[in-house]
Protein backbone atom coordinates (compact mmCIF):
# COMPACT_ATOMS: atom_id res chain seq x y z
CA UNK A 1 0.00 0.00 0.00
CA UNK A 2 2.83 2.35 0.62
CA UNK A 3 4.09 2.29 -2.94
CA UNK A 4 0.97 2.45 -4.05
CA UNK A 5 0.21 5.60 -2.24
CA UNK A 6 3.53 6.71 -3.66
CA UNK A 7 2.74 6.58 -6.90
CA UNK A 8 5.40 3.65 -7.86
CA UNK A 9 2.29 1.36 -9.08
CA UNK A 10 4.62 -0.65 -10.58
CA UNK A 11 7.04 -1.47 -7.67
CA UNK A 12 3.21 -2.43 -5.29
CA UNK A 13 1.97 -4.78 -8.87
CA UNK A 14 5.56 -6.41 -7.93
CA UNK A 15 5.26 -7.06 -4.45
CA UNK A 16 1.75 -8.16 -4.48
CA UNK A 17 2.82 -10.61 -6.82
CA UNK A 18 5.53 -11.30 -4.45
CA UNK A 19 3.07 -11.53 -1.91
CA UNK A 20 0.83 -13.82 -3.55
CA UNK A 21 3.85 -16.49 -4.39
CA UNK A 22 3.84 -16.42 -0.71
CA UNK A 23 -0.42 -17.04 0.15
CA UNK A 24 -2.07 -17.19 -3.18
CA UNK A 25 -5.25 -17.13 -0.84
CA UNK A 26 -4.56 -13.80 0.26
CA UNK A 27 -8.08 -12.03 -1.55
CA UNK A 28 -7.03 -8.34 -0.23
CA UNK A 29 -3.45 -8.70 -2.75
CA UNK A 30 -5.89 -10.55 -5.38
CA UNK A 31 -8.34 -7.02 -4.99
CA UNK A 32 -5.73 -4.93 -4.93
CA UNK A 33 -3.75 -6.39 -7.38
CA UNK A 34 -6.70 -6.27 -9.78
CA UNK A 35 -7.28 -2.42 -9.09
CA UNK A 36 -4.18 -1.65 -10.19
CA UNK A 37 -4.02 -3.68 -13.27
CA UNK A 38 -7.35 -1.67 -13.88
CA UNK A 39 -5.51 1.55 -13.55
CA UNK A 40 -2.79 0.51 -15.89
CA UNK A 41 -5.63 -0.48 -18.88
CA UNK A 42 -4.79 -4.35 -18.51
CA UNK A 43 -8.86 -4.83 -17.46
CA UNK A 44 -8.67 -8.75 -18.90
CA UNK A 45 -5.90 -9.27 -16.29
CA UNK A 46 -8.08 -7.03 -13.65
CA UNK A 47 -10.47 -9.31 -14.29
CA UNK A 48 -8.56 -12.58 -13.85
CA UNK A 49 -7.49 -11.28 -10.30
CA UNK A 50 -11.10 -10.69 -9.45
CA UNK A 51 -12.73 -13.63 -10.77
CA UNK A 52 -9.86 -15.59 -8.06
CA UNK A 53 -10.58 -13.38 -5.37
CA UNK A 54 -14.53 -14.30 -5.79
CA UNK A 55 -13.24 -18.63 -6.32
CA UNK A 56 -11.90 -18.13 -2.32
CA UNK A 57 -14.63 -15.90 -1.47
CA UNK A 58 -18.17 -15.67 -3.51
CA UNK A 59 -19.44 -14.00 -0.97
CA UNK A 60 -17.25 -10.66 -1.48
CA UNK A 61 -19.69 -7.59 -2.58
CA UNK A 62 -16.63 -5.56 -2.87
CA UNK A 63 -14.84 -7.90 -5.43
CA UNK A 64 -18.44 -8.44 -7.28
CA UNK A 65 -18.91 -4.60 -7.06
CA UNK A 66 -15.23 -4.35 -8.23
CA UNK A 67 -15.99 -6.81 -11.60
CA UNK A 68 -19.27 -4.80 -12.21
CA UNK A 69 -17.69 -2.11 -12.71
CA UNK A 70 -14.86 -3.58 -14.75
CA UNK A 71 -17.87 -5.21 -16.70
CA UNK A 72 -19.24 -2.42 -17.96
CA UNK A 73 -15.91 -0.95 -18.70
CA UNK A 74 -14.94 -3.71 -21.18
CA UNK A 75 -18.93 -3.59 -22.56
CA UNK A 76 -19.94 -6.56 -21.14
CA UNK A 77 -23.01 -5.32 -19.39
CA UNK A 78 -25.04 -8.63 -18.77
CA UNK A 79 -22.17 -9.36 -16.86
CA UNK A 80 -21.97 -6.89 -15.10
CA UNK A 81 -25.31 -7.08 -14.48
CA UNK A 82 -25.11 -10.69 -12.66
CA UNK A 83 -22.42 -9.14 -10.72
CA UNK A 84 -24.13 -6.06 -9.13
CA UNK A 85 -27.09 -8.40 -8.49
CA UNK A 86 -25.39 -10.89 -6.77
CA UNK A 87 -23.69 -7.59 -4.69
CA UNK A 88 -26.28 -5.63 -4.09
CA UNK A 89 -28.40 -9.03 -2.40
CA UNK A 90 -25.01 -8.67 -0.24
CA UNK A 91 -25.23 -5.19 0.55
CA UNK A 92 -28.77 -3.90 -0.68
CA UNK A 93 -28.05 -0.28 1.20
CA UNK A 94 -24.93 0.43 -0.24
CA UNK A 95 -25.85 3.59 -2.29
CA UNK A 96 -22.98 3.58 -5.12
CA UNK A 97 -23.88 0.04 -6.24
CA UNK A 98 -27.28 0.50 -6.62
CA UNK A 99 -26.60 3.39 -8.21
CA UNK A 100 -24.23 1.61 -10.53
CA UNK A 101 -26.85 -1.22 -10.96
CA UNK A 102 -29.67 1.58 -11.98
CA UNK A 103 -27.13 2.33 -14.86
CA UNK A 104 -26.70 -1.03 -16.03
CA UNK A 105 -29.86 -1.78 -16.25
CA UNK A 106 -30.73 1.47 -18.16
CA UNK A 107 -28.10 0.62 -20.49
CA UNK A 108 -29.66 -2.96 -21.29
CA UNK A 109 -33.49 -1.71 -21.25
CA UNK A 110 -34.11 2.09 -20.73
CA UNK A 111 -37.43 1.76 -20.38
CA UNK A 112 -37.12 -0.25 -17.52
CA UNK A 113 -35.32 1.91 -15.81
CA UNK A 114 -37.94 4.62 -15.47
Amino acid sequence: AERRRAGDEEGARELFHFALAINPRCVTCLKDLAELETNAGNLNEAGRHLMSALDLTPDDSDALFSLGVLRMQQNRTSDALESYRKAATLCPDDHELLYNLALAIEKTDPASAR
